[in-house]
C-alpha cells in the first residue's frame, strides 16, 4: 500500500506532463512558447467554487480567472500591488479587465497565441503508429489509476470466504 502511495505521488506530474505532450501537442506548444499570467491583488482573489451557480464572483481578479476557466486556459498567477485592477499576460500581451468586452479580448489573444480550442485528433503520437491505448496517452492513464488504487488500503467490507 505505501508503495502505490509513494509511485503515485512520485508520478503524477510526470504522467500528467506526458498526457499533454502526447495527446495534445499545440497545447504544450502554446504552454512554452505564451504563458498565461493573471498579474493581480492576492488579496481580491478567491476561491472560485460554485457548485449551484449561485455565488457571484465580481473582483478583477475573479472576472480575469473566470474567463480564462471558461476557456480551459492554464494559467500562473503573480501578485501586483494593492488595489490594483487585475490584468492577464498572455505571451507578451497585457489585457486590462476594465477593457471593454474582456472576456472576448482575451479569447482572441488566446487564440491568437496558438492555444487550440481542442486536441486535433491527427496530431495524437503514437510512438509506433500503433494502437494508441497501448502507446499513447490512454497508457498513462491508466497507470496514474494503477497507482492511486494500490495506494488504498484493502476492504473490510466482507468476511473472509472460508471453506
Amino acid at each position: 500500500m505505501l508503495l502505490g502511495f509513494f509511485l503515485a505521488v512520485a508520478t503524477y506530474f510526470p504522467l500528467f506532463e506526458s498526457i499533454t505532450h502526447f495527446a495534445n501537442p499545440a497545447l504544450e506548444a502554446a504552454l512554452a512558447t505564451s504563458p498565461v499570467v493573471v498579474v493581480a491583488d492576492p488579496a481580491e482573489c478567491h476561491f472560485q467554487f460554485n457548485p449551484l451557480g449561485t455565488a457571484k464572483f465580481t473582483s478583477s481578479c475573479d472576472i480575469a480567472k473566470a474567463a480564462l476557466v471558461n476557456r480551459s486556459v492554464n494559467y500562473r498567477n503573480e501578485a501586483a500591488p494593492p488595489l490594483a485592477s487585475a490584468k492577464v499576460r498572455v505571451g507578451g500581451q497585457l489585457i486590462s479587465t476594465t477593457a471593454p468586452d474582456f472576456t472576448k479580448v482575451v479569447n482572441n489573444a488566446v487564440t491568437v497565441h496558438s492555444y487550440p480550442t481542442k486536441a486535433d485528433p491527427s496530431q495524437i503520437s503514437r510512438k509506433d503508429g500503433g494502437d494508441v491505448a497501448r502507446t499513447g496517452p490512454y497508457s498513462r492513464i491508466f497507470w496514474m489509476v494503477h497507482f492511486g488504487l494500490s495506494a488504498q488500503p484493502p476492504s473490510r467490507g466482507a468476511p473472509p470466504y472460508n471453506v
